[in-house]
């Protein structure tokens, strides 16, 4: 049986509230508003998701989700949601047309309609996709967005991309390395060492010799990072920086470690 899914989630923690509906369209929300702040933010959550009839194995999907801050107050609460909203509607064109903007229902309808074709037959595989976004409050100063989509349409293998958007609470500028750090290029020479070993690599080989794109010398963080009071972690995606059997590596650096780079300290976010 194919079906459709659509939920607005709003849940109550030190980050952020949450209540329920089942509809796409923001201004049909009848639920009582909530005092809010940069630290209780209150989120709908819009999710629609179909899989292939009759099907009981290896079946066609897709899974479509996303969170928005509900009566944006706050700089921060708006930058958040234009990011969003960027975000979404570009990796969901990858899938439909972009006519259909925000609706999950149509976008999802029509990655379904094309993937039980015979056209997309042809290319192999079984047709699946998700899209995934979630807000997220790491640190006191910080707001974030974990984003992640892909999955199999046609081709040798399937592909994804996960990607986290910072932004102060503050002001709601977008945070990067430069805002964080006194020393990027410092920075990177600790990053090369948790590189290789978090990654299981020789230390005393440079990079460039055991397959992956660059030399120790050019290694560079990039700015796709989640931050929290004891640690960065820093993803790369599937092919940013090797081939495609390297996956998608990452790095955990201790925060001890780089405090003495770091232009301000991140306060751990506070339950009341």
């Amino acid at each position: 049986i194919i079906f459709s899914l659509l939920i607005i989630i709003c849940t109550s923690c030190g980050r952020k509230t949450k209540s329920t509906l089942v509809s796409d369209k923001k201004d049909t929300n009848q639920v009582v508003q909530p005092l809010i702040d940069s630290l209780l933010f209150e989120v709908d959550t819009f999710h629609v998701a179909k899989r292939e009839p009759d099907c009981t194995n290896e079946c066609i999907t897709v899974d479509l989700a996303y969170e928005m801050i509900r009566n944006p107050l706050k700089p921060v609460h708006d930058s958040v949601n234009r990011y969003v909203d960027t975000l979404v509607r570009h990796s969901l064109n990858e899938i439909s047309d972009p006519v259909w903007g925000l609706d999950l229902e149509k976008r999802a309808q029509e990655f379904m309609d094309f993937a039980t074709t015979p056209e997309s037959k042809e290319m192999g595989g079984v047709w699946d996709w998700s899209f995934n976004s979630t807000i997220y409050r790491p640190t006191a100063e910080i707001i974030s967005v974990s984003s992640s989509w892909g999955g199999y349409t046609g081709g040798a293998h399937g592909n994804g991309v996960s990607y986290t958007a910072n932004f102060y609470t503050s002001t709601g500028q977008q945070v990067t390395l430069k805002n964080l750090f006194t020393d990027v290029d410092k920075l990177n020479k600790i990053g090369i060492k948790y590189f290789k070993k978090d990654n299981g690599l020789d230390e005393k080989l440079d990079v460039s010799e055991q397959g992956w794109y660059f030399t120790d010398e050019d290694f560079q963080l990039n700015e796709n990072f989640d931050i929290n009071t004891g640690s960065i972690t820093w993803q790369f995606n599937v092919y940013e920086i090797g081939d495609y059997l390297h996956g998608g590596p990452s790095v955990t650096i201790p925060i001890s470690e780089i405090s003495h780079l770091m232009r301000s300290k991140m306060t751990e976010v506070k339950i009341q």
